[in-house]
């Protein structure tokens, strides 16, 4: 699934958050909540 949206979703923004167990917000939240800043701020 994640190749065939690299390939069909042209806007796109994926970010390598690192090995999750369950959880990706309580294992990785840092990561998260950094991209998800770099990505708002991409849209102004």
């Amino acid at each position: 699934m994640v190749d065939w949206c690299r390939e069909n979703l042209s806007n796109l923004k994926m970010a390598d958050t690192g090995k999750g167990v369950h959880f990706m917000q309580e294992d990785s939240p840092h990561i998260i909540g950094r991209e998800l800043a770099m990505w708002l701020e991409g849209l102004h």
